[in-house]
């Protein structure tokens, strides 16, 4: 290849004859990947942003969603449709390797779409997902309007976990959660029913690997793009998330088509790009609430920057301002739409928002500076590169440090413990299912990154995910919010951490051989090193490669469907927490009307009683829901229904040792008198 120009791979520069063996022998992203799957994540960002807009406006369905999705396309094509700048070779390695991974990322779509969860019960986040998604794909709207007529007359509850009401006295319900999780779950009702409501993080999922893989692959090259789709894919964290209906791995995709978008932007200098690009970052705050802690870095990218010529620290200047509006508007919708949610984390939210405000203004300062020409300067450049020096340096030992210093601390853990025991502790957890050495190495590479930071040309996209890597890491690490001692604490490192330790592990793999692959010992070295970041991740995964939660309760929740009419009421007794786990899934499954109560002394008698006259006075039936077969003792005036008998869930504590479940803190209960048991009566006007 001579040694002239050197070529540009996204961030990455090529020189001299080496070129060839800094891509894998000249394996670069064939253009027929890049454009596929730019289109494809596009696509299904912008249907999940249209999906949001109509949720929060009450009015999602799918005549006015596919009339929004196509106004998006029109909008959006113009500026990120085209086919990128570099012409990358056809070489028939790359297309292969481009090939292999389209066909791994989709066997992993169809497995965890036939082994998702069927998270019906709302016992976690989970359920609430799932039931706020079918009641949009019916209703159209995130307030849930039931409980009425008799029932709120009466002054019953209808409330259910993870819902809070509307209004006080009135009949809706505001689900828990930003809406973005629940309404792919309707869209993919829409396509097919309860697969997709259940299977819809699946194939997001699938969509997230490959844009990982492209973004990996302009870098490293399509062999090293399959390694970290592989290793990410096959993650037990990473499977776990796929297969229930979670929020991070919405928030993954998010994040991961604003970098793309910002890479296009770099590769194209256009400055719309780099407004979308930061737009969509800012938009993981329609997915989590923590998605403002992405803000951060992106804002301290425009300090960094700030002492390159200003058409750099500019474009950086407008991802940032795109990103802090997206995540604005992201936060009005949980205030619309959740506000009782969004009260309830104010502190941590405040505390986010006080940083983004410091960085904010650290920002302008620096760019007010370098449109002086204040840090053109060796010392100014100096000075804002010594973090950069110090992380590379600090990253590798602090992780070594958690993994083995920390080794001999590792016993149970109390619950009520203080967040930080339970952060000193983190990465020896995680490590159970990544295994210690791709942390290791993911941190090296990360040092490597910021060592090319320093001694190469930066680029924002380069610079962003450096950034937003570590911070994030540090901020879960640090302050954890739940226990990562198992799967359910561990998904939070889906969105950033775990792929991004992925990613810098195959960068370090990929930078060892191209040092070392003219010696001897280079090819044996390289495969150990693969080896090492690959085979833990296919073994734990293993362990748990066909289970899933809440095994066959949607043919519990189908069978209790088939025994309430449709248009009936319901009224739940306490008992078994049916009033938390069943309000909101009879009601938006089986389209009935609920309310929970007691059911115990004359007086509930008595209302139970009339409630039925009631009820019957508007030509509907009332059925009683329990866990005793005598709900009211000696059943006068009930109509035995349906017996419905169901496995439950209860909480599992794994504190010195790595689950060998996907059952997260959950695991099946054998006992027999442990069965879940369902009784459904009919209530009718002769009970007294």
């Amino acid at each position: 290849m001579g040694h002239g120009p050197s070529p540009k791979i996204g961030a990455m520069s090529i020189r001299g004859a080496d070129a060839r063996q800094d891509l894998g022998q000249g394996d670069l992203v064939p253009l027929w990947f890049d454009s596929f799957v730019r289109r494809v994540a596009v696509l299904v960002v912008l249907s999940g942003l249209a999906g949001t807009v109509l949720a929060v406006a009450g009015r999602l369905t799918p005549v006015w969603f596919l009339m929004a999705t196509v106004a998006g396309v029109v909008l959006v094509h113009p500026i990120v449709g085209g086919d990128p700048t570099l012409r990358a070779p056809r070489t028939r390695k790359a297309n292969l390797w481009a090939t292999l991974t389209v066909v791994l990322v989709a066997a992993l779509v169809v497995g965890n779409v036939l082994l998702s969860s069927n998270g019906v019960f709302v016992n976690r986040d989970p359920g609430v997902y799932e039931t706020t998604g079918r009641w949009l794909a019916d209703d159209g709207g995130l307030v849930l309007e039931h409980n009425s007529g008799p029932f709120r007359e009466a002054g019953l509850r209808d409330t259910g976990a993870g819902y809070q009401p509307a209004n006080i006295g009135g009949p809706g319900l505001y689900p828990q959660f930003a809406p973005l999780t629940a309404v792919f779950a309707a869209l993919g009702w829409w396509v097919a029913g309860p697969h997709f409501l259940f299977g819809s993080t699946a194939v997001l999922a699938g969509v997230a690997l490959m844009v990982f893989a492209l973004l990996v692959g302009r870098r490293l090259g399509m062999a090293w793009a399959f390694l970290a789709t592989l290793v990410l894919g096959t993650n037990a964290i990473f499977v776990y998330g796929s297969r229930e209906t979670l929020s991070e791995i919405p928030m993954l995709l998010m994040l991961l088509v604003g970098l793309l978008l910002v890479g296009d932007a770099e590769r194209r200098a256009d400055l719309r790009l780099f407004a979308l690009g930061g737009l969509t970052i800012g938009f993981t705050t329609l997915a989590r609430i923590d998605g403002l802690a992405l803000m951060i870095p992106l804002v301290l990218t425009v300090v960094i920057l700030s002492i390159e010529p200003g058409v750099v620290a500019g474009r950086s200047l407008i991802a940032a301002s795109s990103g802090l509006v997206g995540a604005g508007l992201g936060v009005l919708v949980l205030r619309l739409r959740s506000p009782w949610y969004l009260e309830s984390l104010w502190p941590q939210t405040s505390r986010l928002l006080w940083a983004i405000g410091v960085a904010v203004c650290v920002a302008i300062g620096c760019r007010a500076a370098s449109r002086r020409g204040w840090l053109v300067s060796v010392r100014w450049n100096r000075v804002l590169q010594a973090p950069l020096q110090v992380g590379a340096v600090a990253a590798p030992l602090l992780v070594l440090w958690a993994l083995t210093g920390r080794v001999v601390m590792a016993r149970p853990i109390a619950p009520e413990a203080p967040s930080a025991v339970h952060g000193a502790l983190a990465a020896l957890w995680i490590s159970w299912w990544t295994g210690p050495f791709l942390l290791v190495a993911g941190a090296l590479g990360w040092a490597g990154e910021c060592r090319s930071l320093r001694i190469g040309p930066r680029k924002l996209e380069t610079v962003l995910t450096a950034f937003i890597v570590v911070s994030v890491a540090a901020l879960y690490l640090w302050q954890p919010s739940i226990r990562h001692d198992q799967l359910w604490g561990a998904r939070r490192f889906i969105p950033v951490v775990l792929p991004g330790f992925v990613a810098y592990a195959v960068s370090l793999a990929a930078a060892s051989h191209r040092q070392l692959w003219h010696r001897w010992y280079g090819p044996p070295a390289t495969s150990m090193l693969i080896a090492a970041i690959l085979l833990p991740s296919l073994a734990t995964s293993f362990q748990v490669r066909d289970q899933r939660s809440q095994i066959g309760a949607h043919a519990v929740v189908e069978e209790m469907c088939t025994a309430l009419p449709s248009g009936s009421a319901v009224l739940i007794a306490e008992g078994q927490l049916f009033h938390l786990l069943l309000p909101q899934t009879l009601q938006t499954f089986c389209g009935v009307d609920v309310a929970t109560t007691r059911l115990v002394g004359r007086e509930e008698v008595s209302l139970v009683g009339q409630l039925a006259k009631d009820w019957d006075a508007r030509g509907r039936r009332l059925f009683i829901v329990s866990a005793n077969p005598r709900p009211l003792g000696d059943d006068s005036g009930l109509l035995p229904i349906e017996q419905i008998n169901y496995i439950p869930y209860s909480l599992e504590t794994t504190t010195g040792r790595r689950p060998q479940s996907m059952d997260i803190d959950e695991r099946v209960v054998k006992s027999p008198d442990q069965v879940m048991r369902i009784y459904i009566h009919e209530a009718t006007a002769d009970v007294d």
